[in-house]
């Protein structure tokens, strides 16, 4: 299928709901002292929230096996979509935060459960989590924490280099909170038997499906900006996504 059919098929679906300002939510959240905020409502009391945390810069399928990682088969599921605007590792990239934002929330249509959006200033998961669960707090919920991964980032989870004090004081209340969901990958070798028995846990190991073997928003970017193999992009965002970067003329 040809990048023009795509996007025309999408076109109508590429558009965020009517009154959203993205832009206003930024620049006030950027303006203010808090870490962390969601944008809508939260979660419903009981539910398990799912916290999917990326740059989302496009979203794209492998965001989607993440999200579906971290559910249960029940209906009390709550996908926070965690957008970080610092990132520990990862200067600024070329969408701007309400562009991705607008993107999430067309992203939401593809997921299954009640989804919120969030942004955070924290660079590091084990202050994503201090702030994500006070935040709850002041609001009645004490739900335990989801976050699903990929192996690359559970590395850099239990890596020392990432913290002041030692990493087992560091992460002890994040491991007895949070569950991790990881997707493994053949070409990091990562040994469990490492990390402490109650880590072990707390940690849940799935293999990913080769339907998502390549599928990165580094590729995107560098596939758009190719503009070459556009059939690939039928495997790598879902149509809304793609109708939004042409549309925006993204990556380019």
């Amino acid at each position: 299928m040809s990048l023009y059919t795509l996007v025309r098929a999408a076109a109508t679906h590429s558009r965020p709901p009517a009154g959203t300002n993205f832009k206003a939510e930024i620049d006030d959240f950027m303006r203010g002292d808090e870490r962390v905020r969601l944008l809508g409502d939260m979660p419903r009391k009981g539910s398990r929230v799912v916290v999917l945390d990326s740059s989302f810069n496009p979203p794209h399928y492998a965001h989607l096996e993440l999200a579906m990682l971290g559910m249960t088969h029940t209906k009390d599921n709550c996908i926070l979509l965690l957008l970080s605007i610092t990132n520990a590792d990862k200067k600024p990239a070329p969408a701007a935060f309400q562009q991705r934002l607008e993107m999430m929330e067309l992203f939401k249509r593809s997921i299954d459960a009640e989804v919120v959006l969030g942004l955070t200033k924290e660079p590091y998961f084990v202050d994503k989590y201090k702030v994500i669960k006070r935040l709850l707090a002041s609001h009645g919920l004490t739900p335990h924490l989801h976050f699903p991964m990929g192996l690359d980032t559970l590395v850099r989870l239990v890596d020392q280099k990432y913290y002041k004090e030692p990493v087992s004081e560091a992460l002890k209340g994040f491991f007895q909170d949070c569950h991790v969901h990881v997707l493994t990958r053949d070409d990091i070798h990562f040994n469990m038997k490492e990390l402490p028995e109650q880590w072990q846990r707390h940690i849940h190991m799935s293999k990913h499906s080769s339907k998502t073997d390549g599928v990165s928003s580094s590729n995107v970017r560098a596939l758009v900006k190719s503009h070459k193999r556009h059939h690939e992009f039928e495997r790598l965002v879902p149509p809304q996504i793609l109708a939004y970067i042409v549309e925006h003329g993204l990556y380019k």
